[in-house]
């Protein structure tokens, strides 16, 4: 055979079988070399636009560990509300539209990015490196993925061609950059799509030594789930059987049951709605408030019911780059509503049966991904737009939203905020449940498995 031709052979027969949609699930995990070489990527720092003003790349702003910059402990997460994109020497340094979400089980998910744009992992992997995130402007695509090659073939730090050759059995230097580039996103989707929960929570040894299931059964509605979980905890609290790990609190324990009540006349959180255990999200969209909160901070009360959403939606506009962009004095009718630029009308597994287009987009106005509540304390400032620096301050947004919706004071709200009922009473114990959901170490697991408050 032809060796050019046996090279192109083996090349497509390595890219045919990555998946085609997200991350690979846990039960089909990479292997040593692939991931070693996908984390090598992830944390480069050589792939942005050579032109820019500082390096970047995707660890830049999903930090792991201690921030670079001083501060607490992170997880794939930023530390400002903003994340400062790398130039071109403009007098005006861009940053990102949103917060930078953490990244954990992508896996699961039916479209990806905050706001749902893209239909794959993969998509999103090779827009983000190609992207102004790195210093490229769209004019620049071509050169961009030209200058993938020639950054790894020079990087000085690391040697790049055993690192593809254990990985993926090719010599980088004998492909085309098209070839580069596509092993390059193959490499950091593997990678992305499988930083998966540890499950090693205290909130995972308190599920553990009271038996409580760690998730709803398949097609189980989180609701009959919760209701589940109620039931069980009714019938051991009567006979004082309840076990508290250590660290779980009283506090926390009551956080616990206000996150999981879905009915009743106080402290209903209906958080397990959409935050579903085990991994805390429904990988689905939502409109939380924020966003016309956001932009009636700059307007007014009055001034969200006026913005030419329907009329935007009607002519085709989505997206819409005034409904793409952060609300400021200097430009007041600018709003990020999120999913509703992005939701595939023909494909998107929230419609209701029966629900016009039309009120599928209303639903989806200022929706955005539902975030995972694992690990928290190290993935603050919280919301899509980090406005909220605290836990805290997070959750007590969150209660004024609740008695604002019920109040019928917000324009478009999830029908599942109207089901919940909180008070200023309630942030504090949901405050230590979510602590709870932080994940540790295996050892110290161990000890939560069989210590008790």
């Amino acid at each position: 055979m032809n060796p050019s031709l046996g090279r192109v052979v083996a090349l497509t027969a390595i890219l045919a079988s990555s998946v085609a949609g997200s991350g690979l699930h846990s039960q089909n995990r990479s292997s040593k070399a692939q991931r070693e070489l996908g984390e090598l990527l992830f944390f480069e720092t050589t792939l942005n636009n050579p032109g820019a003003t500082f390096q970047s790349g995707c660890g830049g702003c999903h930090f792991v560990g201690k921030a670079p910059r001083g501060g607490r402990e992170r997880f794939y997460s930023e530390q400002v509300p903003r994340s400062l994109m790398p130039g071109q020497g403009s007098a005006r340094q861009e940053t990102t539209l949103r917060n930078t979400p953490a990244l954990l089980d992508l896996d699961g998910a039916h479209r990806f990015g905050i706001d749902g744009r893209f239909a794959s992992l993969a998509e999103l992997v090779r827009e983000k490196i190609f992207s102004n995130h790195l210093g490229w402007q769209s004019k620049d695509r071509a050169r961009a993925e030209g200058q993938l090659k020639t950054a790894l073939l020079d990087d000085p730090a690391v040697d790049y061609r055993p690192k593809f050759q254990a990985a993926y059995r090719v010599d980088i230097e004998t492909l085309s950059e098209k070839e580069v580039v596509d092993l390059t996103v193959r490499a950091l989707t593997q990678y992305t799509g499988e930083i998966q929960s540890a499950r090693t929570a205290t909130w995972d040894a308190f599920a553990d030594q009271n038996r409580i299931p760690l998730g709803p059964a398949r097609d189980e509605d989180p609701k009959h789930y919760a209701g589940r979980i109620y039931g069980r905890l009714t019938n051991q609290e009567g006979r004082v059987l309840i076990k508290r790990p250590v660290g779980f609190s009283e506090e926390a324990y009551q956080g616990f049951k206000t996150f999981f009540r879905v009915e009743g006349n106080a402290s209903v959180g209906n958080c397990v709605s959409c935050h579903v255990p085990p991994g805390f999200t429904d990988g689905l969209f939502h409109n939380t408030g924020i966003s016309e909160l956001e932009y009636t901070d700059v307007n007014s009360a009055r001034a969200f019911a006026k913005l030419p959403i329907a009329e935007a939606a009607a002519a085709g506009r989505r997206p819409d780059p005034d409904f793409l962009a952060v609300p400021t004095k200097s430009n007041k009718s600018k709003i990020d509503l999120g999913h509703w630029n992005w939701v595939d009308l023909e494909n998107s597994p929230q419609r209701v049966e029966g629900e016009t287009d039309d009120a599928l987009l209303q639903r989806m106005i200022g929706a955005f991904r539902t975030p995972s509540l694992r690990n928290l304390p190290r993935t603050d400032p919280y919301m899509h737009n980090g406005a909220y620096p605290t836990l805290e301050s997070a959750v007590a947004d969150i209660v004024r939203v609740n008695s604002l919706a019920r109040e019928g004071k917000l324009h478009s709200i999830d029908p599942d905020y109207l089901l919940m009922n909180l008070a200023e009473s309630d942030i504090a114990p949901l405050v230590a449940f979510l602590r709870s959901i932080d994940e540790v170490g295996e050892a110290e697991f161990r000890e939560l498995l069989i210590t008790f408050e």
